[in-house]
């Protein structure tokens, strides 16, 4: 039975979710629930519900009392799977999906739920090399593309579907699509917004890239791109250089997309904001139109669009046990409560009024939907140390070479 929940989800990478468990059913076996499939399903304040389908990756027994034993779940999308297997293997004149799906296929949960929904055509990769986890590769590859992904569950609740894509515009809406702003009473959170905030932040101003052609030595490619000025007067010293690497880009073209998308990905980290609300239907990857905000109120429809990036959940079920059993170390009980007091939603509950404890409210962080979203490039290429192969092999086999 569940007790209480906290997930993490982000664009691009996934999710996590960990649920404190009671059980009837003593002495289970942990081992066994390991890479299990499973389905949680969340109650909609109108009484239907929605899946959230992940694989097990951790199971811990806190604590037992009486007949019940505490337990903890953790499972996350079949993504995770992708951080425990590495591989060293080449590709020629290959496209990146058909890359990304060669390595997805090596995983069994994997075949058969994703997808690609591109706008840009893409030019074959004319050599590729991995040498590190396929979650490193994918995230690197999706990184340079300037792609991003996110998930859907199958309504069913027997499996979940990556869907990777390059345009913000062809993200699916909410179904309820407009969430409405509700910050001054202070029980009435259901479906609404109750915290809304922006930042913004400093970034460089000018990205410039240069390649070299290794089959043709001498001619070198340059590529360069500004920050918008509507993004705020940039100090014109904060430039950026960096040399892509051999043959990064055959064309001209290509080098002027690498501009892009790393402007792109300052602009879109310079300008976002962040809200908690009690709305349950939240995905990363979906948009919302932002209603009766008063800053935002006089704004056109297309501004009060908003991208989801990223998302922290924090449940407690509506259960008299949920307030009265043992919280044992490793809970997620002081983490629930904690959440509750920033937000100012903590309150005292006496015995006759147990049965009212459960809450749902997650915590947010959105762009607007007109901007492109691009990943920060946090996963490099791994770096081959040639020479000390070599060095190893000379001594070993003498005029190897």
């Amino acid at each position: 039975m569940p007790q209480r929940l906290i997930a993490t989800e982000r664009l691009n990478e996934g999710y996590e979710v960990t649920i404190d468990l009671l059980s009837t059913h003593t002495g289970l076996a942990l081992e066994q629930l390991i890479a299990q499939p499973v389905t949680l399903w969340i109650r909609q304040h109108e009484g239907d519900t929605l899946p959230w389908h992940g694989y097990v990756h951790t199971a811990k027994r806190l604590g037992s009392d009486g007949g019940l034993d505490f337990c903890q779940l953790s499972f996350s999308s079949w993504l995770h799977f992708l951080r425990f297997r590495k591989d060293a293997r080449i590709w020629q004149d290959k496209r990146t999906e058909d890359i990304l799906a060669d390595v997805f296929n090596n995983h069994p949960q994997a075949r058969g739920h994703y997808r690609f929904a591109l706008e840009r055509t893409y030019v074959p990769r004319s050599y590729c090399t991995q040498y590190e986890t396929d979650w490193h590769f994918v995230q690197r590859l999706m990184e340079e593309e300037g792609w991003f992904a996110h998930h859907e569950q199958r309504e069913d609740g027997n499996g979940h579907v990556l869907v990777i894509t390059d345009n913000t515009w062809s993200l699916p809406g909410l179904p309820q699509q407009g969430i409405a702003f509700h910050g001054a009473a202070p029980r009435d959170e259901l479906d609404k917004i109750l915290h809304w905030s922006a930042s913004r932040t400093l970034s460089s101003k000018t990205w410039r890239g240069r390649s070299d052609n290794y089959k043709s030595p001498r001619m070198q490619k340059e590529a360069e791109e500004q920050v918008m000025p509507e993004y705020g007067q940039l100090p014109a010293q904060l430039e950026m250089y960096e040399y892509t690497g051999a043959y990064s880009f055959a064309q001209q073209a290509q080098g002027n997309r690498q501009a892009d998308l790393q402007v792109e990905q300052w602009e879109s980290s310079m300008q976002r904001y962040a809200a908690v609300s009690g709305v349950r239907n939240l995905a990363c990857g979906r948009w919302f139109r932002l209603e009766e905000h008063p800053l935002h109120r006089a704004e056109p429809d297309r501004e009060r669009q908003f991208v989801i990036l990223a998302i922290d959940w924090f449940i407690e079920n509506n259960l008299p046990l949920s307030h009265q059993a043992l919280d044992f170390p490793g809970s997620l009980s002081a983490t629930l409560a904690a959440f509750k007091d920033s937000i100012r939603r903590e309150r005292q509950v006496d015995e006759t009024d147990n049965e009212h404890t459960g809450h749902c409210f997650n915590r947010f962080e959105v762009q607007r939907r007109k901007l492109p979203f691009r990943a920060a490039r946090t996963h490099a290429r791994p770096v081959i140390h040639l020479w000390d192969k070599v060095i190893r092999t000379l001594r070993t086999r003498p005029g190897a070479f």
